[in-house]
C-alpha cells in the first residue's frame, strides 16, 4: 500500500474511535497485500445480504419490525463500534446474544464493510 494509502487509513481509524468527521470511503484493505495483489474494497451490501442481516434488519438496513433496530443512516463510526461491542460482548441488552452469535465468525475489515454500506443508505 502507498503512503497516502497508509495515512488515508489511519486518518479513518482515528476517526471512528473520535467520532471526528471522516468522509465516507471504501474501507481500508490491503495494508499487507502480495506482490502482484489487488486491493479491491469488500463490498458491504454482498456482506449484508450474504450474512442475512436483512431477515431482521430489513433490506438496505430499514428494520420492517420494531424489535429489530433499523441500521440505515446511522454514523459508520457508530455501527462499527456497536458491532465490535456485540461481537465481544460488551453490549447486553435486548437482543444482543443472538447477535454475538451470528457476529462471532464475522471478520472486523467485513464489519467495517456492512457499516460503510449501512451508513449511506437512506433512512425511510
Amino acid at each position: 500500500m502507498s503512503r497516502l494509502g497508509r495515512v488515508v487509513c489511519s486518518a479513518r481509524v482515528v476517526a471512528m474511535f473520535t467520532g471526528a468527521c471522516f468522509l465516507p470511503m471504501a474501507p481500508c484493505l490491503g495494508q499487507n497485500l502480495a506482490p502482484g495483489a489487488t486491493n479491491t474494497p469488500l463490498d458491504g451490501q454482498a456482506l449484508y445480504r450474504s450474512y442475512g442481516c436483512s431477515a431482521c434488519h430489513g433490506d438496505a438496513g430499514a428494520a420492517p419490525l420494531p424489535e429489530h433496530p433499523s441500521l440505515a443512516g446511522q454514523d459508520e463510526a457508530y455501527l462499527i463500534a456497536q458491532l465490535r461491542d456485540l461481537k465481544r460482548g460488551a453490549r447486553t441488552n435486548g437482543l444482543s446474544a443472538s447477535m454475538r452469535g451470528y457476529l462471532k465468525e464475522v471478520p472486523d475489515e467485513e464489519l467495517v464493510a456492512i457499516a460503510h454500506y449501512l451508513s449511506i443508505q437512506r433512512c425511510r
